[in-house]
């Protein structure tokens, strides 16, 4: 979180400092992201050793074990849902934090390698830990307590890759925007088969902002006693303590690209039977309005109700045949 508000700070000011000390100051931005880029590398290559290399078929020595537990949080990622083992978290929202910061690194002062490795990141999780309706595995964070937990971590990964997808595409690449997927993981053949979807960014976002409005009811709980007690229900309020979120204020600047009337209105939430905003939103200790994880200064006013009106990337040619305007001039990787 620092080193990315650091790096949004740098990145503004940039253009106006000298050749020399942009030197030293990208050395540090790049030596910092290399170090969080290999932590995420050598914590999927416990299970993938040559993903790398685009080779998902040789397994890691840990493979065996983490696949066949689930000792990490729980088992599902609501009663009766998906089933989950401790090789889904390998991608979960901290490493999700350190390749954000990477991959922005990796824009910034154009480090292919950075920039690769965040998008490998970010089809990795879409294949091997989004389930086929789109449910984020950081679901399973829900507790007794905190039936909506889960959501609120999801938020969080989500985020990080709505970043990453806004950031990419902001230099002309609309690669993560647009990938696609209907692959999923077999834990009895150790490979990867068709296991539903399509899954995409989009898709993933939209099932999140299902629990806002309450187009989705499902229960945090493994308990059939809780099953159906309003009391468990997932979404941005928890009700057993009455704790609210905004957190799918993490992922909106993606609608800038989308241009979903569904997302806006659940951000807005103008959707009916959305939970109002909260006076006072819980966070993980930074102001409920920053955006994933505090980095920005208010996501609303950056990028609130700017569908349509502003279009931060390149132009690109339309289906029809036209061009898209680029109608304000993107600055840096914000």
């Amino acid at each position: 979180m620092w080193l990315n508000r650091q790096l949004f700070a740098y990145d503004y000011i940039r253009s106006t400092l000298s050749a020399s000390e942009r030197t030293t100051l990208d050395s540090w931005f790049l030596n910092a992201a290399l170090y969080w880029e290999r932590a995420v590398d050598v914590s999927i290559k416990q299970m993938y050793p040559k993903r790398n290399s685009d080779d998902y078929t040789t397994l890691g020595p840990n493979w065996q074990v983490e696949t066949t537990k689930c000792t990490w949080y729980h088992c599902v990622t609501h009663y009766n849902g998906w089933n989950r083992v401790n090789w889904h978290e390998i991608w979960n929202n901290r490493d999700a934090d350190m390749i954000r910061f990477a991959g922005l690194v990796g824009i910034m002062v154009n480090d292919s390698h950075l920039k690769t490795q965040a998008k490998r990141f970010f089809k990795e999780w879409m294949r091997h830990s989004v389930f086929p309706d789109g449910m984020a595995q950081e679901f399973i964070r829900w507790e007794e307590t905190y039936p909506s937990l889960g959501w609120a971590y999801a938020a969080s990964l989500i985020g990080s890759m709505a970043v990453l997808a806004d950031a990419f595409a902001r230099i002309g690449d609309f690669e993560l925007f647009q990938f696609s997927t209907s692959q999923g993981f077999s834990t009895s053949a150790g490979t990867m088969t068709p296991n539903g979807g399509p899954k995409n960014l989009l898709a993933v976002m939209t099932h999140h902002a299902k629990y806002v409005d309450k187009s989705i009811v499902r229960y945090g709980t493994d308990q059939a006693s809780r099953n159906g007690n309003p009391a468990y229900v997932i979404g941005p309020v928890n009700i057993p303590n009455g704790e609210a979120w905004v957190n799918e204020n993490f992922w909106m600047q993606a609608n800038l690209y989308y241009k979903d009337p569904y997302l806006q209105s659940i951000y807005l939430r103008t959707a009916p039977n959305s939970h109002p905003y909260p006076a006072n939103p819980s966070t993980g200790g930074w102001s409920g309005w920053t955006g994933c994880c505090g980095i920005y200064p208010g996501v609303l006013f950056m990028f609130g109700q700017m569908e349509g009106k502003v279009w931060p990337y390149p132009e690109t040619t339309m289906d029809d045949g036209g061009v898209r305007p680029r109608t304000i001039k993107a600055k840096g990787i914000l």
